[in-house]
């Protein structure tokens, strides 16, 4: 989000010892990407959870990144991502998504493809267009419930952890879904935990890296 990472590397440049590419900030983009995606669901099946990842074409997600190493004044670094329409790969019909960043030298636009399956949701990377698909999500999304999804580059572990009431400055968010990761990659391992809103999506993402701690809050949803 994005190859199953928000995409980034971390965000490289908050997280100066990382490459921006296979690390954290791209990791950030992809938890992002777990709540868009599912947003989708509703217009082709019915899983638990479904409503908490809402996606049609033309959506807008809007995100700040925060961390301890930002300084005061500087650039505002954001996170955008979008739904622009549909792709077919293989024969089969995929959303595609658009990752784009601001204020973060070197972190380049990203575009990942899924499908919405039964048994969960599928990703191909946009660099990897000729690659086979992965399995992301799997359904279904419960408490407790846990997978393991294998990419190119990187393990990552899910594990829905419940739910709870997430406030951003003056929004309040009810039920949020708390989905945990870790994810053990050849650049090095991290854990994090993103909470997701019902009919909206990921509201907040945080990441931690080798002691720093970086944080991801919605600022704007358009559907």
């Amino acid at each position: 989000m994005n190859r199953g990472y928000l995409n980034a590397d971390v965000f490289c440049h908050l997280v100066p010892d990382l490459r921006i590419k296979g690390g954290v900030i791209m990791r950030i983009a992809q938890q992002l990407t777990l709540a868009v995606v599912i947003l989708s669901l509703a217009a082709c099946s019915k899983q638990p959870g479904e409503n908490y990842f809402p996606m049609s074409d033309g959506s807008r997600w809007e995100y700040s990144i925060e961390d301890s190493r930002h300084v005061a004044g500087a650039d505002k670094r954001k996170v955008v991502i979008r739904i622009d329409g549909n792709e077919e790969i293989s024969g089969k019909k995929y959303h595609k998504q658009v990752t784009v960043f601001s204020g973060i030298p070197g972190a380049e636009a990203s575009i990942s493809y899924y499908r919405i399956a039964k048994d969960g949701i599928y990703e191909i990377s946009g660099k990897r267009k000729d690659q086979p698909e992965f399995l992301y999500v799997r359904f279904p999304l419960e408490v407790g419930r846990s997978w393991t999804v294998q990419e190119p580059e990187a393990s990552i572990r899910y594990r829905v952890e419940g739910k709870e009431t997430v406030e951003l400055f003056e929004r309040k968010y009810d039920d949020c879904m708390k989905i945990s990761f870790h994810v053990y990659a050849k650049s090095g391992d991290y854990e994090g935990v993103s909470y997701y809103a019902s009919d909206v999506g990921c509201v907040r993402n945080v990441v931690k890296n080798r002691g720093l701690t970086t944080e991801v809050v919605l600022d704007k949803y358009e559907k």
